[in-house]
């Protein structure tokens, strides 16, 4: 009996001694694992193929438009990064083909934000100052400027955003496919259709409420998407090409470059904005 009590004391020291002697160890290799998955090692889309700069764009051969190239909603290489710090923008000219007062738009986009309250703007200005804007905080709306805002994108998690509606009336929403609903605060969308007009992605001259996020594939339609269409759009990914070619105005895919790839020639020009390609980190497919 004495015997038996010796070695289970034995036993039980020695486990002891072990785990003294390598949870330094395993603490460190847990740490590093966890560094890993922060860094995406262990996301699948880090080392996917990713689709070059230009890839895929709409070619007009008069009425008739169509794609050209890998279309298949290949992962992007690149992404633009948005530094609220530097007061970056992406601008881009939008001449008669975007709608005027009364008609119809849609805006579709994929947002991360790196910050806890952020802004994500997209605004269409002219002088004096009219801009529509999608922002995550507290509403503003000096000058004609109409914000839309609704349930908060996840921080440091991709999502992807509809907007659509009536230039001059309340606009609609969808976050990651959902169902359009009114946004929680009445906006006015500035008319389109002037040839001063400019599209401003990110941060428009003068305003306090700067995006700090990643921005990737802006779509702008003349006309509201169905539910279904977003859905689909939404469904098929963050590299999805227009779903809608005849009412397309204009593509900014982000990839590498602020170029319009629409076939309207509305290229956009960075202002502190870079193109980075470590962003999949955050981003499912859907």
């Amino acid at each position: 009996m004495t015997r038996s009590r010796t070695d289970k004391k034995h036993k039980s020291q020695s486990a002891m001694e072990y785990l003294m002697s390598y949870s330094w160890a395993i603490l460190i290799i847990g740490l590093v694992l966890f560094m890993l998955f922060e860094l995406g090692v262990f996301n699948p889309n880090t080392f996917a193929p990713k689709a070059q700069p230009g890839s895929c764009k709409v070619v007009q051969n008069g009425a008739i438009k169509s794609l050209e190239g890998s279309c298949n909603g290949e992962l992007p290489q690149y992404v633009a990064q948005f530094s609220a710090s530097a007061s970056s923008n992406i601008m881009a000219s939008v001449p008669a083909v975007a709608p005027a007062t009364g008609n119809s738009y849609t805006i579709t986009m994929w947002f991360e934000p790196t910050a806890s309250t952020n802004w994500l703007g997209v605004a269409l200005t002219t002088t004096p100052v009219q801009a529509f804007q999608i922002g995550w905080a507290t509403e503003y709306s000096p000058n004609g400027l109409g914000w839309i805002y609704g349930t908060p994108t996840t921080q440091n998690q991709w999502s992807f955003i509809a907007v659509e509606g009536t230039v001059g009336s309340n606009g609609f929403i969808s976050v990651n496919g959902g169902a359009l609903g009114d946004s929680p605060a009445p906006i006015t969308v500035a008319p389109w259709g002037s040839s001063s007009e400019t599209l401003d992605f990110g941060d428009y001259t003068g305003n306090q409420y700067n995006v700090d996020g990643l921005m990737a594939n802006i779509q702008v339609y003349n006309i509201t998407l169905s539910q279904q269409e977003i859905t689909n759009q939404y469904a098929a990914g963050i590299g999805a090409a227009p779903i809608n070619l005849q009412y397309l105005v204009g593509w900014w895919p982000l990839n590498g470059n602020a170029d319009d790839y629409s076939g309207n020639g509305n290229n956009g020009t960075p202002n502190n904005v870079i193109y980075t390609g470590s962003w999949t980190n955050g981003y499912s497919t859907p």
